[in-house]
């Protein structure tokens, strides 16, 4: 149901999305599938948003933030924050939508800082590790030549 959903979504099909969405709820509550459940309700938010009906899809980001199992996820609070900032541009009220906008960027900027430093802190790994190759092999024939055991304490 959910790929049922993201396809129609995606294909502009908002109306026919929005019914295999209700069956998706169906389903996923029958199964007890919460988290499932909940990515149903993001195509929903998705389709009321390209259908122009704010209203609706705010009420259906709003549910969306008051669950911690999906908001835990870093990707579910980028695409609901913007989302409701989109909502809200929609409806006219630029107030919240500045305030759910600000949420977005911080966390955006945050994650994009986070990958950053990751990102440096692996090359900086690289590049030790190389300098520590190029030290075994300047000392490999040097060790050789001196008839001393090649493994080195501490490496």
């Amino acid at each position: 149901m959910l790929s049922e959903a993201l396809r129609l979504n995606t294909a502009l099909q908002f109306d026919s999305a929005l019914t295999v969405v209700e069956k998706g709820m169906l389903l996923a509550k029958r199964f007890k599938g919460t988290y499932a459940e909940k990515r149903i309700l993001l195509q929903k938010f998705y389709a009321l948003h390209s259908k122009e009906d704010f209203p609706e899809a705010k009420n259906v980001g709003l549910a969306l933030v008051k669950d911690k199992q999906f908001m835990a996820w870093e990707t579910n609070k980028l695409q609901i924050y913007y989302g409701l900032a989109t909502s809200y541009e929609g409806m006219k009220n630029k107030q919240s939508a500045y305030k759910w906008l600000k949420l977005y960027s911080g966390l955006s900027d945050s994650l994009s800082n986070s990958k950053l430093k990751e990102t440096a802190n692996l090359l900086e790994v690289k590049y030790r590790t190389a300098e520590n190759q190029k030290k075994l092999w300047r000392l490999t024939p040097r060790m050789k030549r001196q008839n001393l055991p090649q493994k080195i304490v501490g490496w």
